[in-house]
């Protein structure tokens, strides 16, 4: 079965997901089977590079740790803009949902409103990374390696980084 939502998203059809949008499509559906399975949209969008669709996934509410991992997709597919796209978002993301300065893991109330789950953008970033190495991706490495917000969520989680 292929959500329209995140078949839209996949497929770069940015007008489609707007439209879906508009029309109160469920922005954290998850593709169940077929051609891009157990795929969020966000996800979706991430593993084929659409910067504008997730960007527009979101600013309506998408969380940047969805299932399907949009991190890990983009880093495995080379998408290095992606990827500058979702740990900025991620950072931005967990500072919103957790006290400055103090752990995530250590506060109770950082669960995502959206997801009602916990987040943990550390684990996100070192699979994301370990995947475009295993992949080959250079450039996603590169950047990884040296991006201030890949070292600050790295720092956050107490995995310290010094570039």
């Amino acid at each position: 079965i292929h959500l329209p939502l995140s078949f839209a998203a996949w497929a770069g059809y940015h007008e489609a997901v707007r439209t879906l949008l508009e029309f109160n499509a469920d922005i954290d559906c998850v593709n169940i089977s077929g051609l891009i399975p157990n795929r969020h949209p966000l996800a979706c969008a991430a593993e084929k590079g659409h910067l504008s669709t997730a960007r527009l996934l979101m600013e309506r509410g998408a969380c940047p740790e969805t299932p399907g991992s949009p991190l890990r997709c983009a880093a495995r597919n080379g998408h290095v803009e992606m990827v500058q796209l979702l740990l900025d978002e991620m950072m931005h993301h967990c500072s919103r949902i957790t006290d400055g300065g103090q752990r995530a893991e250590e506060k109770v109330g950082n669960i995502c409103t959206r997801e009602k789950r916990k987040h943990s953008p550390g684990n996100q970033a070192i699979l994301a990374l370990t995947d475009a190495v295993k992949s080959g991706n250079v450039e996603v490495v590169g950047y990884s390696l040296l991006s201030r917000e890949w070292i600050s969520i790295m720092n956050f989680y107490g995995v310290h980084i010094h570039p």
